[in-house]
């Protein structure tokens, strides 16, 4: 017999939002089976899985994202860098960052860690 894990149970084992699981399952990503007693939602540890293989996939993907070489050097600043996603992506697109900013004590932890240049 598979396991089976609720919408939070599922959330919390992919490390998303249990809304997130929900929109999953209306976009038919991640399948839901019914309880038939209640009607909630059920997710078999099988889909779990397949999910959880497919986003680290996607994640290996962009770690071997190549940068692209503009034709003359850009440069910016980010005021609210938040964790540094879009800095991330200018990044990515060739541009460099002069200053990261960010007032968020954990924002900026995740900065330091992913090695954001110019981060204060």
């Amino acid at each position: 017999m598979q396991n089976y894990f609720t919408v939070s149970q599922a959330a919390k084992k992919l490390g998303v939002c249990p809304e997130t699981i929900r929109r999953w399952d209306n976009e038919g990503t991640l399948k839901a089976t019914r309880h038939p007693a209640n009607n909630y939602r059920l997710y078999d540890e099988d889909s779990i899985n397949k999910i959880s293989f497919l986003r680290c996939t996607n994640v290996e993907q962009a770690q071997e994202h190549k940068r692209i070489a503009p034709k003359r050097k850009y440069t910016s600043i980010e005021l609210f860098a938040g964790a540094g996603g879009l800095a991330l992506g200018m990044e990515w697109a060739g541009i460099d960052h002069i200053l990261l900013n960010e007032i968020d004590k954990y924002a900026c932890s995740t900065l330091r860690k992913t090695g954001q240049n110019g981060m204060s």
